[in-house]
Parts: C-alpha cells; sequence; structure tokens
C-alpha cells in the first residue's frame, strides 16, 4: 500500500476539531507540507508505515508465539508488587466497561475480572468476553441511527489506518455498538499482524493516538492528551503489549462514543 502521511491540520470536514484558532494559524505552515505527503516535527518524519496483510488461519498456532520485541516490554508495570498491580488493573476494568458498554462496572463483575487477570487471564480478553455478552448483544438490537460524524470518521480512518473502505451506506445499515465492535475487532487484528519488532507497530499507533489527540477534546490523561506523536510512541514502548492494545480499544470506544453524540 502506498504510504500515507498524516495531516497536521486535517482539513474543515472535520467540525469535531478541538482546536482553537490560535493554534490553527500555529499549524497552518505546515498545511502545505502534508497535502504534498510530508510532515515534520523536530526534524523527524511521521509516516504512516505500510500496513500488514491480516491473514486469519483457524490452524495457526501463531497467536501462541511470543517471540519478538513487542513482547519484551513493560518492565516497569511487570516488576510492580502484586498490590499495585491490581490497582492499575482495577482503573483499566472501570475505564473499559465504561466506554465499551456505555454503563458503569459493578463490583461482582470488577471482582471477577480482577481474579482473571490475576489468573494470567489479559486485556484483550476482557474486551472480548465484553462485547461477546448479552449485555452488549441487546445494545446492538437497538434501532438507533450511526451520527454523520461518526460515520465520516470511521471512513476516513478507516482507510488510513486499517487499510479498509468501509462504504458510508452500509454503515449507516448498523447501530453504532455494532460498528464500534467490528471497527475495533480489525484494528486488534491489524496490531497482532504487524511485524513483532514493534517499529511499524509504535510509528502507526503514535499517530493514531496523535490525531485522536489533535481532533477530540475528551482526554482528561496528559499523554492521551499529547499533540507530539513521539509521546505515544515513548509510551507505547514502555508498556505490556496488552496495554497498547487495549489503550486502542479504549481510545476507539471512546472517540465514536463522543461522535455519536455530534
Amino acid at each position: 500500500m502506498k504510504k500515507a502521511m498524516v495531516l497536521i491540520i486535517l482539513g474543515a470536514s472535520f467540525s469535531s476539531y478541538a482546536l482553537d484558532f490560535d493554534k490553527l494559524i500555529e499549524k497552518a505552515k505546515s498545511e502545505v507540507n502534508s497535502l504534498l505527503g510530508k510532515e515534520e516535527k523536530k526534524g523527524i518524519q511521521y509516516v504512516i508505515p505500510d500496513l500488514p496483510k491480516i491473514v486469519k488461519d483457524a490452524k495457526s498456532t501463531a497467536v501462541y508465539n511470543k517471540e519478538g520485541a513487542v513482547f519484551k516490554t513493560g518492565k516497569a508495570f511487570n516488576d510492580l508488587p502484586k498490590n499495585r498491580k491490581r490497582k492499575y488493573q482495577y482503573i483499566f476494568l472501570k475505564e473499559i466497561i465504561s466506554v465499551v458498554r456505555g454503563a458503569e462496572a459493578t463490583d461482582q463483575e470488577l471482582t471477577n475480572y480482577l481474579n482473571v487477570l490475576d489468573q494470567g487471564g489479559n486485556r484483550e480478553g476482557i474486551y472480548r468476553s465484553l462485547v461477546v455478552g448479552g449485555d452488549y448483544k441487546n445494545l446492538e438490537l437497538y434501532q438507533q441511527p450511526i451520527s454523520k460524524a461518526a460515520v465520516d470518521f470511521a471512513h476516513d480512518f478507516g482507510e488510513r489506518y486499517l487499510g479498509v473502505s468501509y462504504g458510508k451506506e452500509d454503515m449507516q445499515r448498523l447501530n453504532i455498538w455494532t460498528l464500534k465492535r467490528v471497527f475495533v475487532e480489525r484494528i486488534l487484528d491489524l496490531v497482532d499482524a504487524f511485524p513483532k519488532d514493534g517499529k511499524d507497530l509504535y510509528m502507526w499507533y503514535g499517530l493514531i493516538s496523535y490525531e485522536l489527540a489533535v481532533r477530540y477534546a475528551v482526554w482528561t490523561n496528559s499523554i492521551r492528551r499529547s499533540e507530539d506523536p513521539e509521546t505515544h510512541i515513548k509510551w507505547a514502548k514502555s508498556v505490556p503489549f496488552q496495554h497498547l492494545k487495549s489503550e486502542l480499544v479504549i481510545k476507539l470506544h471512546k472517540a465514536f462514543n463522543y461522535l455519536q453524540e455530534k
């Protein structure tokens, strides 16, 4: 696939950008380079890498292969004592249940999922259990039109970062819950398809996170708000692989939730 460049100014078609006029003026000087396929920040070019091909083979055991740099990250978290880890896992569980399902987690759910993680379960498994559960299936049955903002985002983002063109008319036949599930499933499959040295994966993740930070003022965490791709890339390199996955899940669900209200 032809390499695409991230635009610092994404254009007037996205009315949801949370940039004031001064910031737009500051970034305007980069627009020409962006339109020419160039973006430079602090002497570094941030390029959306070639996207890997997703190959699904029911007989493949590749998913169990944990060799590669991406599986050796996260030492700081992994070295924490159990009680400290549980604190972070608890915060993660509350957030992911809220943004995915649109409802607060019950104490029993939190206890059950904490036990799953304590016993070696992973964050992606928690997410997948949420979207195949009965509560989420009921949400997918709602006759609720998807907002134009959500459809536009899925179409544009899908083409540039997922390598797939979601038809706008097709998306409008779904509800927001189904669209979120399909979209995030694709992004998780793509994460797994990237080379495990992490180079392209971290660049891709950093640019996604950068763009979401620029476009939407919904992030309370200082790292999530950062408009420096390198900040996101460094974070991705420092955390366990599962944390990178869960962060994408949370960010995409949160963005869609916001856009659905536009």
